[in-house]
C-alpha cells in the first residue's frame, strides 16, 4: 500500500516538512523532498523561505543544494529581509559569495533601506570582502 504525501503542507505556522528537515539538517530527508516536488520557494508565516532557513542555520551545504535545484533567492520575508541580507550581517562570506554567482541582486534593500553591504557587520576584513564581492557583481551586471 502507498500513502501519498503533499510535500507543501503547512503547519499551523506555515512551516513546511523541508522547513523542519533543513532545521534539523536531514539531508537525505531534504533530497527526497526535494525529488517528490517540494516548494523550495513557499514561505513560512514569517515569510521566510527554505534557503533563508539554511542560512540562518548557518548551513552552506543545504543552501547549496537548493541554490543547485533552481530556489528563488530574491524573495524577500515579511522584514524586506532576502537570503543575500541575512548572510553579511551573520559574517557568512561564503554564501555570499554562492548567492552572488547565482543571481542574488545586491540592489534588494529591506524594509528599513539597508542592503546586504550595509548590514556586513563590524569586522573589517569581512565588510571589505563583502564589500568587494558586491561590487564585482555589481560590475558584472554592468558589463553584461
Amino acid at each position: 500500500m502507498t500513502i501519498e504525501c503533499d510535500p507543501n503542507f503547512q503547519d499551523q505556522n506555515k512551516t513546511t516538512a523541508l522547513m523542519w528537515a533543513i532545521e534539523g539538517k536531514k539531508t537525505e530527508l531534504i533530497d527526497i523532498l526535494i525529488a517528490r516536488g517540494a516548494n523550495l520557494n513557499i514561505r513560512d508565516k514569517k515569510g521566510s523561505t527554505c534557503v533563508m532557513i539554511a542560512v540562518q542555520r548557518g548551513e552552506y551545504q543545504i543552501a547549496s543544494r537548493l541554490v543547485f535545484h533552481g530556489c528563488d533567492l530574491n524573495i524577500q520575508d515579511n522584514d524586506g529581509i532576502n537570503s543575500l541580507i541575512v548572510a553579511p550581517s551573520r559574517q557568512l562570506v561564503d554564501f555570499v559569495k554562492l548567492f552572488l554567482d547565482h543571481g542574488s541582486d545586491p540592489r534588494i534593500c529591506n524594509n528599513q533601506g539597508k542592503r546586504a553591504e550595509d548590514l556586513s557587520g563590524r569586522a573589517r576584513d569581512v565588510r571589505l570582502l563583502i564589500c568587494g564581492l558586491i561590487f564585482f557583481s555589481h560590475l558584472q551586471v554592468f558589463i553584461s
